[in-house]
């Protein structure tokens, strides 16, 4: 018995050592683009797994969840991790998967292809930052639009009687989740390759290219902001196709003129410091 049991230790330990040394070797055969999705995707999950936790969903629901009422603005950019259910979270990681990488990928070409720009060795900082910033975005045009609706409602109702003002105050929408920055990355990748079958990023099969499916998406958002419809949050999509379609043409010049103002700054910080030093 003690010799089967030390037996079969060792094969649960060969077996672990397998499939950690299988893991570590898919891992590292992902690019960089591939990794930060992945990163991004299991934090999402992370987080929504808390919210199974009782201590974990108070956490989940004040940290990641945007609050118009709240008065917190971290939550602009932290909502962007949280998610409402697995559905929610299963379609934004299945496309920012699919138009995530695409969309580092093209982030670098412009920095490598491109006349007079700084060259990158690592390109997951510009993909980071546009990600970050995309989401933050989306998350304050819905916060905008949310409060330009509710707010006066709020107001109203403070006016009532208790029970009937925190029946209206219960009713408040709370946000959360990535579609704004998954549709920035939609829209940076159908400006790139409009004419690009859109069932390659794990789109829905349709006769319509990237191109006319990002127009007919921002028209749908239009629409939806215009008659108040409330099944989706209409406002953060717009405003992260909007964003992503800015950044598109102006983003990357932006990003070099911000790394040349660092890079000016720092060199002159070492200059400094050297002369102190020899002093």
């Amino acid at each position: 018995m003690v010799e089967m049991g030390k037996r079969i230790s060792s094969d649960l330990e060969e077996e672990a050592r397998t499939i950690a040394r299988g893991i570590n070797e898919w891992w590292l055969s992902l690019l960089e683009g591939q990794q930060i999705c992945r990163q991004i995707a299991f934090c999402m999950l992370g987080i929504h797994l808390m919210r199974y936790v009782p201590v974990g969903r108070v956490i989940a629901q004040r940290y990641f969840t945007h609050d118009i009422t709240s008065g917190r603005v971290l939550t602009l950019l932290t909502g962007q991790l949280g998610h409402s259910g697995w559905m929610h979270l299963g379609s934004n990681v299945i496309k920012l998967i699919g138009v995530g990488e695409l969309t580092w990928f093209i982030l670098r070409n412009k920095q490598t292809k491109e006349d007079n720009r700084l060259h990158e060795a690592l390109s997951g900082y510009h993909f980071l930052a546009f990600y970050a910033a995309a989401g933050t975005v989306a998350s304050l045009s819905s916060h905008l639009f949310l409060a330009r609706l509710q707010v006066p409602k709020v107001v109203q109702a403070l006016k009532r009687p208790p029970m009937e003002s925190n029946a209206v105050v219960q009713q408040i929408v709370h946000t959360a989740g990535s579609s704004g920055a998954v549709s920035a990355n939609m829209a940076v990748v159908a400006l790139e390759l409009a004419s690009s079958d859109p069932s390659l990023f794990y789109f829905p099969s349709t006769d319509m290219t990237m191109g006319p499916l990002l127009l007919c998406f921002a028209i749908v958002d239009a629409i939806g902001l215009r008659y108040g419809w409330r099944r989706m949050d209409y406002a953060a999509h717009f405003g992260g196709i909007a964003f992503g379609s800015l950044y598109y043409y102006v983003g990357p010049a932006l990003w070099d003129w911000l790394r040349r103002s660092t890079d000016w700054k720092a060199h002159l910080l070492t200059q400094e410091y050297d002369t102190e030093k020899l002093n």
